[in-house]
């Protein structure tokens, strides 16, 4: 017999195993740690227009080119529209002093307006 918890998803009910329960329960839990999605997206989209420039060098980032990090942001902006909270950890590395969005932002003259997004990316991940 398994244990479980029942569960009820467009009319159909079933069993949903303690391990697989749990699992998705933190992966909720991890999920909400964004609470305000639009705020998020904004500054996705704030460091999308910085890095779309002619004067953006990338040379000391992760990437090998600015479309390669154009890319990137949409497909994180993407994921996280469709709740993929496994992007979390992606941003908070290339958010975090010494990443690749400060690397490209002091190689192209925004170093400030960085320090600035990298302040709100913070304050978005610290309201739990």
């Amino acid at each position: 017999m398994m244990i479980g918890s029942l569960f009820k998803i467009k009319g159909r009910t079933g069993l949903l195993s303690i391990e697989i329960f749990k699992y998705q329960t933190i992966l909720l839990l991890e999920w909400f740690k964004l609470r305000n999605i639009n705020d998020f997206l904004g500054l996705l989209v704030e460091m999308r227009i910085l890095i779309d420039s002619q004067n953006t060098n990338v040379i000391w980032s992760q990437f090998d080119s600015v479309e390669e990090v154009l890319n990137t942001l949409d497909t994180l902006k993407r994921r996280i529209e469709l709740g993929d909270n496994k992007v979390i950890s992606e941003l908070k590395i290339l958010f975090a002093p010494t990443g690749s969005f400060q690397e490209i932002s002091i190689d192209s003259g925004w170093s400030e307006k960085f320090i600035e997004l990298a302040t709100r990316f913070d304050e978005i991940m610290d309201s739990k």
